[in-house]
């Protein structure tokens, strides 16, 4: 009995110390910068997860803050798809006065 005890301990300890090492690996996120429009840019972060687990759904992101404004980002799951078999993807970003382009490449040569 008290060995049975010991082995599901062990058992229990190492299958968290796996866990723990997953959730430690580093991530490969990526920020693209976009093109110049009304004299500013903004950058948008695109998560590793993302693109190699796509949503059907798309994904939509949030730029930063650049002249008090933030734009919406979104990518459909063809884009996010294309993104990760090593595409290049372009994106309009969404404001109604104005626009920035977001070119996309993962694998940038």
């Amino acid at each position: 009995m008290r060995r049975r005890g010991f082995i599901g301990w062990v058992i229990s300890v190492l299958a968290g110390t796996a866990l723990v090492r997953c959730s430690d690996e580093p991530s490969n996120d990526r920020s693209f910068t976009s093109t110049l429009s009304g004299s500013h840019t903004h950058n948008v972060t695109i998560t590793q997860e993302s693109w190699n687990h796509p949503s059907v759904d798309g994904t939509s992101y949030a730029t930063t803050n650049n002249y008090q404004h933030v734009h919406t980002v979104t990518l459909t799951y063809e884009q996010l798809l294309s993104l990760s078999q090593g595409y290049e993807v372009k994106v309009k970003s969404s404001l109604t006065d104005h626009d920035h382009t977001f070119t996309l490449l993962l694998n940038e040569t």
